[in-house]
């Protein structure tokens, strides 16, 4: 029998997923019988996120929370408001808008008292603006705004209830230009998209007054431009239209092409930034699959950091790396992390081995601190095994073995379907299928979850050198881990889903796994500073 050797100088990774970052049970906060209720992320205030939660299948209400369960409650909470959701914050006071007694109303509040803004009247029978239709200049705030003479158009103001003042009537008359997508330009301009009905939907700007709002550029011609992703970045907005990237700073002159590529999503937000650099796909047309990029603003300073992707579509950071799911063929839909070279740029584990996805389709990525959580599923020839790891909590630090299973929200049946995670207060909560109480809700009610996110905590991966000796590996009965500066407190054997299986705090010279099933294992060794380092062995 042969056996591998393996003496490792290496980092010091922190196996968080092994420690106190795993996630509980917060709170219920809806018990409605209604299936596919939700939430949404919502916005911070004060110390505070407010989120929109589903009350059954077509209301909703607003919520808030600071991470603690004395500091959750429904900051609606009247029977006559039937759908709400968070807008934006200017001037420290929250917008949002609220279905009241058959009425649509646009609120704003200091976090306790609460003063209407903008509601129906004859003039204006329909109000509402979302997050991409509002965009603060200034002392000032630029938004779409409908009424029954001038249609849906730009309008400004101070804030003061009741009185938005037309700023431009794009589209002559009750025809409306639906001004969307604003996106600050500098510090005194905002691009968007509208239709002045001549020039089709193109890109427009405004610096707040009217005699500043402009066509910027009629970029096609003969009909609409399908402006995408419009995003915000170094002072200059970034678009996809077409085979082409474009930036603009405002102005005709600026509104260029920058990269002759072809995005590869249709997402509302294509570009994520990272590090003061602007992250996206798009296609290589050559071979017929999708490249990585990201760029700093300059050609020059664009580059490919991996290749060879069918999609990649959801992006978060976390203290350490940008985390996106992305799919192959070869792998599946898998969760993959980039530290923005092409080197560090990889899969972070291959969870269901071979082309079987483990990310479920839209997956929610929650920035942990240290750790990025999301949702997985492992599918294994036990069936109970699969059973209780279906639909759980992962978490990830980046590195293949620190990529497990970090709590199973259900351990009894159905999934634990963890999703739309939001920070607070140094925490990260988020929805799940579960009461705490091991039992499935069968998406009935609301539940959410919190773990201690350690957002401003840097791993640190290059400190701590240490020497190790692990043999004989592979091993049919016991192994050895020689510590070599004998810094060694305890050692944990896991299995590769994720469960611990065994601890060893003494005679780390002759441990014995005659007990464990044939397979791949993870030692995670603690050492005397608080530190982990994790090694794998073969058990046949």
């Amino acid at each position: 029998m042969k056996y591998l050797y393996i003496i490792i100088t290496f980092s010091v990774l922190s196996m968080q997923n092994t420690k106190a970052q795993t996630a509980d049970y917060f709170l219920t906060i809806n018990t409605t019988s209604a299936t596919n209720l939700t939430i949404d992320t919502g916005i911070e205030f004060n110390g505070y996120r407010y989120f929109s939660a589903t009350k059954n299948f077509t209301e909703s209400t607003i919520w808030k929370t600071n991470g603690t369960e004395i500091g959750t409650s429904d900051f609606i909470n009247s029977n006559d408001i039937t759908s709400a959701s968070p807008i934006f914050v200017f001037n420290n006071e929250l917008y949002y808008h609220a279905f009241q007694l058959g009425e649509t109303l646009v609120y704003k509040t200091n976090g306790a008292i609460k003063t209407p803004f903008l509601q129906e009247n004859a003039e204006s029978p329909v109000v509402g603006f979302d997050t991409r239709s509002v965009a603060i200049l200034d002392t000032n705030f630029v938004f779409r705004h409908g009424t029954i003479t001038n249609g849906y158009e730009l309008y400004i103001s101070d804030g003061t209830p009741n009185s938005p003042i037309l700023l431009k009537d794009i589209r002559p008359g009750a025809s409306s230009s639906q001004p969307n997508y604003f996106t600050k330009v500098g510090d005194d301009k905002v691009v968007f998209t509208a239709n002045d009905g001549i020039n089709g939907i193109e890109l427009w700007v405004t610096d707040g007054t009217s005699a500043g709002t402009l066509l910027v550029k009629d970029i096609n011609t003969s009909g609409d431009s399908f402006i995408n992703g419009l995003t915000s970045f170094n002072g200059k907005a970034y678009f996809s239209l077409e085979n082409d990237i474009w930036e603009t700073d405002g102005t005709e002159a600026g509104t260029v092409i920058f990269l002759n590529l072809r995005m590869d999503s249709n997402s509302e937000y294509p570009f994520y930034e990272y590090n003061n650099e602007l992250y996206f796909t798009a296609y290589d047309t050559s071979f017929n699959f999708v490249d990585l990029w990201k760029t700093d603003g300059t050609v020059a300073g664009s580059t490919i950091l991996t290749s060879g992707l069918n999609y990649a579509d959801v992006f978060q950071k976390t203290n350490n790396y940008l985390f996106f799911a992305a799919n192959t063929d070869a792998n599946g839909y898998e969760l993959w992390r980039t530290n923005g070279t092409p080197g560090g740029t990889l899969l972070t584990r291959d969870i269901n081995p071979g082309p079987e996805d483990s990310l479920v389709g839209e997956p929610s990525l929650g920035n942990g601190g240290n750790l990025l959580f999301f949702e997985a599923t492992f599918y294994d020839d036990d069936p109970n095994i699969e059973a209780a790891l279906s639909g759980e909590l992962w978490s990830s630090n980046g590195t293949e073995t620190g990529t497990l299973l970090n709590t199973t929200i259900n351990p009894s049946s159905g999934r634990g379907q963890p999703d739309q995670f939001f920070n607070t207060n140094g925490k990260l909560i988020f929805q799940a299928n579960g009461d705490g109480s091991g039992a499935s809700n069968s998406n009935q009610g609301i539940d959410l979850w919190i773990t201690n996110a350690n957002l401003l905590s840097i791993e640190e991966n290059e400190s701590s050198l240490t020497n190790f000796l692990l043999y004989p590996n592979p091993s049919s009965d016991s192994i050895s881990i020689k510590d070599l500066n004998n810094t060694i407190n305890e050692i944990a054997i896991f299995s590769l889903e994720g469960r611990k299986v065994k601890t060893i705090t003494s005679n780390f010279q002759a441990i014995s796994v005659q007990d464990l099933s044939a397979g791949t294992y993870l030692v995670s060794i603690k050492l005397n500073d608080g530190k982990h380092s994790t090694l794998k062995f073969l058990k046949q």
